[in-house]
């Protein structure tokens, strides 16, 4: 049968598919299901990409009843049809929400986080949860659930966290759209890595009831290919109200920042980013942007004093399981974190001194109050120079303004840069953030830019067949979790526990998963 390219496919290439016959939503998801078997456990020498924690159960009968609905009514739906991934701590209807904890996927949810029966209502089908850093915590690639993930352009490099397994999915051609949640650089830092399009939004646009361990500094948001479908996929997530935010394209007489301070904090450019990065501002200026150099704001404190909230939520999140671990001891004991991950973002101090007692958040209204104060630094800065928006690089992990102000921050592909530790090309990623609630700017510049550039390149893998693709749904999720358990099996046996498996060693446990079950690359 003929129809759309599906690699690379976006909303709209989908829609008219439907619309034309060419395509059904469930050729659509078996074609997302025999990448996701065939490539996510591949190895061939290499950590595999191990994006995925598991596959909706009922993934073929939503795609049947999609179907069915499309013969009735056509595409009556802004997203009907379209295969939604998310981040393993949002809550799906009888899927686990684990958090990225091998001893959380007992923790079945009963119903649909606010922003998955949106997706739901606006014609999405979900098709399973994309793996996370352990508790969202720190920037590396790692969790009891799943072990390691890969970059998506190469698996020895790493892919950037917590919602890495969202980003990494998207740009694998794994799914069309997924939904990440960022705290601080959650979204930001794994899209950029992975050369996909992420949004983190105002605090507040997309609903977080739902979200395993969402608190003050929490944003559930969109990670796409493209800027187009990060908007209608960011229109259907969005609470009841909250306005329509669309991709237009528009950049003459715009004015942006290149922000190079914000209070004590340098947005520096590192050597090997400086010329993708100079080009970007090149490109903006050709698109007929005005683009204001060295961009200082004075007045904002780059302080994050969320980790009481954060504490709070995970002592209440642990309190209501009915099994071990149900306080914050027996979760150090089980080895569930990537070790030294509660350091790497300053909450170790909080969990470590009160193990599980909920605490007075005696730090909420100073941090309101300084949330406040940097809003209006930020709108003031912008407003003195006549800017529409600020551009700085998505790497370093470079969020915490967007989690500081609650502003929105979007990335997209901006060029490439060598990888350190292999040599391979790698995605650099430019951020715009603009005034709280004005998504749309950054929609526009992002959707100009890219229209301009077009950066993204779709990553490549090998592709003979491999012996997973036969496995069904079940059996798949089988496999991730024998993966997961083989792991901690693996650190338990280790003489070194303060890091995680090293690429070389959890490659050897999935391979020795793979082999005692007969499977082969």
């Amino acid at each position: 049968m003929s129809g759309p390219v599906l690699d690379e496919a976006t909303i709209d290439s989908v829609h008219e598919g439907y619309r034309s016959g060419a395509l059904s939503c469930s050729r659509l998801v078996e074609f997302y299901l025999q990448r996701v078997k065939r490539f996510d456990l591949r190895t061939g020498g290499r950590p595999p990409l191990n994006s995925i924690v598991s596959i909706a159960p009922d993934v073929r009968e939503q795609a049947a009843r999609c179907d069915r609905e499309l013969a009735e009514g056509g595409v009556s739906k802004p997203l009907q049809g379209i295969p939604v991934w998310v981040k393993d701590n949002i809550s799906v209807a009888g899927l686990a929400a684990s958090a990225g904890l091998l001893d959380f996927t007992d923790a079945v949810a009963r119903e649909d986080a606010a922003l998955v029966a949106n997706l739901r209502r606006a014609g999405a089908l979900i098709m399973g949860t994309a793996s996370m850093t352990g508790l969202g915590i720190g920037t590396d690639a790692w969790g009891s659930r799943f072990g390691r993930a890969g970059n998506v352009y190469d698996t020895r490099e790493e892919p950037g966290g917590s919602s890495h397994g969202p980003a990494i999915a998207i740009s694998a051609n794994f799914g069309m759209v997924a939904a990440g949640v960022d705290d601080c650089c959650s979204i930001i830092l794994p899209a950029a890595l992975n050369g996909a399009v992420g949004l983190r939004p105002s605090v507040g646009r997309v609903p977080r009831e739902g979200v395993v361990l969402a608190c003050t500094d929490t944003s559930p948001g969109p990670i796409t290919r493209t800027v187009a479908d990060l908007g209608r996929v960011l229109n259907a997530m969005e609470a009841p109200g909250a306005g329509r935010q669309e991709a237009s394209r528009r950049v003459p007489g715009r004015r942006i920042g290149v922000l190079v301070r914000a209070g004590n904090a340098a947005f520096s450019v590192p050597e090997e980013m400086r010329a993708p990065f100079e080009q970007a501002l090149r490109d903006l200026a050709s698109l007929g942007a005005t683009v204001v150099p060295d961009v200082h704001l004075k007045g904002v404190r780059m302080s994050r004093l969320s980790s009481l909230a954060y504490h709070n939520a995970l002592v209440a999140h642990l309190k209501a399981r009915s099994a071990p671990p149900t306080t914050m001891r027996e979760l150090f004991k089980l080895g569930l974190l990537a070790p030294g991950a509660l350091h790497d973002i300053g909450k170790a101090p909080v969990v470590a001194l009160w193990p599980n007692v909920r605490l007075p958040d005696v730090f909420a209204p100073w941090y309101r109050r300084i949330i406040r104060d940097n809003q209006r630094a930020l709108s003031q800065e912008l407003d003195q120079q006549g800017l529409d928006a600020l551009v700085f690089l998505s790497l370093p992990a470079h969020g915490t303004l967007a989690t500081v102000t609650q502003a929105p921050q979007l990335t997209v592909p901006a060029g490439t840069f060598r990888g350190a530790g292999t040599g391979t090309e790698l995605p650099v990623g430019l951020s715009f953030l603009g005034r709280p609630w004005d998504e749309a700017t950054l929609l526009e510049l992002a959707g100009a830019y890219e229209a301009g550039t077009r950066h993204r390149r779709s990553p490549r893998f090998q592709e003979e067949p491999s012996t997973e693709e036969r496995l069904d749904v079940a059996q798949f999720n089988a496999v991730k979790l024998a993966v997961a358990h083989r792991v901690r099996d693996t650190m338990r046996l280790r003489t070194r526990t303060d890091a995680p498996l090293s690429p070389e060693e959890f490659t050897a446990a999935v391979d020795g998963v793979k082999k005692e079950l007969g499977f082969r690359d």
